[in-house]
This record gives C-alpha cells, sequence and structure tokens, in this order.
C-alpha cells in the first residue's frame, strides 16, 4: 500500500544471512567478533538499554558475558562493516548508565536496527522456551542452525513459526476529531485510581480462516459490536509465545 506506515516491531537494517545458519564453522569463528544481544528469560525477556532522551540497545563483546549463557548463542544476522549479531539468554550485566526493559516498554521508541534485533531475539528466544521437547516423539531437543531449528536425538527437526494474530481498531467511519473508536479493557488488567488500560481488540487466527471473517467475529465476540468493513494497513511479526 502506498504511504504505508511501518509498524514499530516489522523495522530492521540487519541482514539476516539465514545461509550462515548451517556452517557450523563460520558461526564458530563468528561468535568470536560478535556483538551480543543479551535477553533474561527470567525477568520477561528484558534487556539493557542506555539512559537517555531515545533509547538504544546495550549489546556486548562474548567476552563481557557475567556468567555462563543458559543458551546456545542464536545467530540473528550481519550488520554493516560484516559484524555478526548474537543473542543469548543469560543474567543481565550490570553496566553504569544503563536500564532493564522489555521490548513492549520500548519497542516504539528504538531506532530501526535496534528494533529489529530485539524482536527477532525475543521471537526466537520465547520460542525455544516452549519447544525443548519434540512434539512428535517426546525426545529432549537441543538447538541448531544458529538457533533457528531445534532437533531430537532422533533426527526431527521443527522450526519456528508464526502464529497469525489479528489487532482491530474499530471505528465508526468519521474521519478527524469528531470519530470514535472501540477500546476494550481487560478485567486483569491493573489500573489505578482515576487512570485505566484500554486496548484495540485482538486475538488469534482460527485454523482455516480468512482475514475478514477474524477481523467480524473477533469485534462481535468481545464487544457485541458487528463490523461493516475492514482493511489491512499493515503487518508486522509479534514476539510473544504461542499459547
Amino acid at each position: 500500500m502506498s504511504g504505508e506506515t511501518t509498524p514499530p516491531l516489522a523495522r530492521s537494517t540487519l541482514d539476516r544471512a539465514a545461509h550462515r545458519r548451517t556452517d557450523p564453522g563460520w558461526l564458530a569463528e563468528a561468535w568470536q567478533r560478535a556483538r551480543v544481544l543479551v535477553l533474561d528469560s527470567a525477568s520477561e525477556g528484558r534487556a539493557l538499554v542506555r539512559a537517555g532522551a531515545r533509547p538504544e540497545l546495550v549489546l556486548v563483546g562474548p567476552g563481557d558475558l557475567p556468567e555462563e549463557p543458559r543458551s546456545v548463542p542464536m545467530f540473528l544476522g550481519v550488520e554493516a562493516g560484516d559484524v555478526p549479531v548474537f543473542a543469548v539468554d543469560a543474567p543481565l550485566p550490570e553496566l553504569p548508565g544503563t536500564r532493564a526493559v522489555s521490548l513492549r516498554d520500548v519497542g516504539h521508541l528504538l531506532p530501526d536496527r535496534d528494533a529489529g534485533i530485539f524482536t527477532s531475539a525475543l521471537a526466537l528466544g520465547n520460542w525455544h522456551g516452549g519447544h525443548a521437547y519434540s512434539p512428535v516423539t517426546g525426545e529432549p531437543t537441543r538447538m541448531d542452525e544458529g538457533g533457528w531449528s531445534r532437533v531430537a536425538p532422533g533426527g526431527h527437526r521443527m522450526w519456528p513459526r508464526t502464529d497469525p494474530a489479528m489487532i482491530v481498531l474499530v471505528h465508526d467511519g468519521v474521519a478527524g476529531a469528531d470519530g470514535r473508536c472501540l477500546l476494550g479493557n481487560n478485567a486483569a488488567w491493573p489500573s489505578d485510581p482515576g487512570r485505566r488500560r484500554y486496548s484495540c481488540l485482538a486475538g488469534y487466527v482460527e485454523p482455516g480462516s480468512r482475514r475478514r471473517p477474524p477481523c467480524s467475529a473477533r469485534s462481535a465476540r468481545r464487544s457485541a459490536c458487528r463490523s461493516s468493513g475492514s482493511s489491512t494497513p499493515a503487518a508486522s511479526p509479534g514476539p510473544s509465545r504461542a499459547r
């Protein structure tokens, strides 16, 4: 669509260099000179950013990790200057002038490079966290291909998948300041006196369903309101763990 705005989590400048994922020798050499994003799964996938007006991800060298990572290094790609970028699951290092944040906190504020790195790393980490065993054989699986697959002892291999979901902004069709939108509030969300959190209506696309029916069904199911039409202005990857 001409003039389309790229969603915050769909921005990236990294060359994924997928052909390197099956080259163990290259991956081992690349790790020695890599820049590494540390994600802490014990704190819901938080990472470090530099404190300042606009947050920037903190990437460290392999020798600067505070302790042995919980995961095998995940190869995210190569950036300008042929610099490999990896991510690991480990406790966050203590560095002055930094703070721990979630992607939800800062994803929309990060520059394109950092948004792509954080989103890809968190999505991969969440996928690995939920696939420790093969759904076919029940055997424990191990990370392979630079973090882009898992394989069981018997050879069954699986790769990350994206669950399609819809985030729907329901509005009355009136342009400008006179238009109105329908938002929802989850009773489980925390709220302060005088402040409540609201969101667009959202949910996963059901198997075998087309785009248009989920929009109508989602708004009807969540709010008892029926829509008369829909459009899809953009698509974006989601890093959340499948449920």
